[in-house]
């Protein structure tokens, strides 16, 4: 993990299987000292599919300024709700960014990657640097099993958390935030 002493990260999404998924990772910084992955009204219901209000979405097809309920859980998954940032949702697509290589760096390395560069981004996409932000990031990144179907991708996302750090529903954008 990268900053290991500003952020520890929680494994929210497992890997998909050959057919393509990515798996994600909320960031919380230590001062919350929390070991729990918190709670939410959507989670795997055993097909890989993430279970919540919003139309089902391949988890491949989310673009940047797309609003997810793709919930706190841990799991595989291949598609997740995508709504109106109107409606109340759990994150936002905000950047996206690839990889290189042929071979699988290893889920630590994909981490840190993924790490700095959703980092990097979050103040453009926000108006406002991360450590100064009460938002938090987190990212789907790709497994050994899809890497070995070509995907590269880090998809980093935002979201507003409540007074213990832990993620909660909002409605509307976080682009320009500026908090």
């Amino acid at each position: 993990m990268s900053r290991v002493s500003v952020v520890a990260a929680l494994v929210l999404v497992a890997s998909l299987s050959l057919t393509g998924c990515s798996a994600i990772v909320e960031l919380l910084s230590e001062a919350s000292g929390s070991g729990s992955t918190g709670s939410g009204s959507t989670g795997d219901s055993g097909d890989g599919i993430i279970e919540g209000t919003g139309d089902q979405t391949d988890i491949f097809d989310i673009a940047i300024g797309d609003c997810l309920n793709d919930g706190v859980f841990e799991g595989e998954a291949n598609s997740v709700p995508v709504v109106d940032c109107s409606e109340l949702h759990e994150s936002e697509a905000y950047s996206s960014f690839l990889l290189s290589g042929t071979s699988y760096p290893g889920q630590e390395d994909i981490e840190t990657s993924a790490d700095d560069g959703c980092y990097e981004a979050f103040e453009e996409f926000v108006g406002i640097p991360w450590d100064d932000s009460t938002l938090d990031y987190s990212y789907y990144f790709p497994t050994k099993g899809t890497w070995r179907t070509g995907d590269r991708e880090i998809l980093c996302l935002v979201h507003e958390t409540d007074e213990n750090e832990e993620p909660r529903r909002s409605t509307g954008t976080l682009e320009n935030a500026r908090r």
